[in-house]
């Protein structure tokens, strides 16, 4: 069923998702990393300078059978200005985890996040029945903690650590 996701592309009002594909790996996405609010924002398992290990990483999510790896491309300019990401995907418990990054500076604080996010849940609910988001934030991004909020996240008890917490929604 993953396999036949892989393939929608998913429009809301300003913007639409694909799946990533090895030829959004570029010098701009690497260049997301660099950013001092992103480095602040990214709890997640990649970061480096590395275009090569980037294009490796992307790759290998690409083949995993329990996720999904959209990239959010402005409708005006097609221009790929963030990703989203669903890893892993637990069909027996009806969950997925979730990462969102926002990697070109003039798509935050505009409501991006909240827009792609339902957008992916509605397909997620249809799809494959799953009722539970969850993502890691750092607690040190109030902004995030308080915009995940906003859409419905809770924080959770369980997980949490000195500089991190998971906060889930159900959809």
């Amino acid at each position: 069923m993953l396999d036949k996701i892989k393939k929608i592309t998913l429009e809301t009002d300003r913007f639409f998702l694909i799946e990533i594909a090895l030829s959004n790996i570029n010098n701009n996405y690497l260049s997301w990393f660099q950013d001092s609010v992103t480095r602040k924002e990214i709890t997640a398992q990649y970061s480096s300078n590395d275009l090569t290990k980037l294009r490796g990483y992307v790759e290998e999510k690409l083949l995993c059978k329990d996720c999904l790896f959209f990239g959010i491309f402005d409708k005006s300019s097609n221009e790929h200005v963030g990703n989203i990401k669903y890893d892993p995907i637990n069909l027996i418990n009806h969950s997925a985890v979730m990462g969102i990054l926002v990697g070109n500076p003039l798509y935050r604080g505009i409501g991006l996040a909240g827009e792609v996010m339902h957008a992916m849940e509605e397909l997620l609910k249809h799809y494959l029945d799953i009722n539970k988001i969850i993502l890691g934030v750092s607690l040190e991004n109030e902004i995030a903690i308080k915009a995940y909020q906003k859409h419905g996240f809770d924080l959770m008890l369980a997980g949490k650590t000195e500089n991190s917490t998971f906060m889930e929604k159900k959809i």
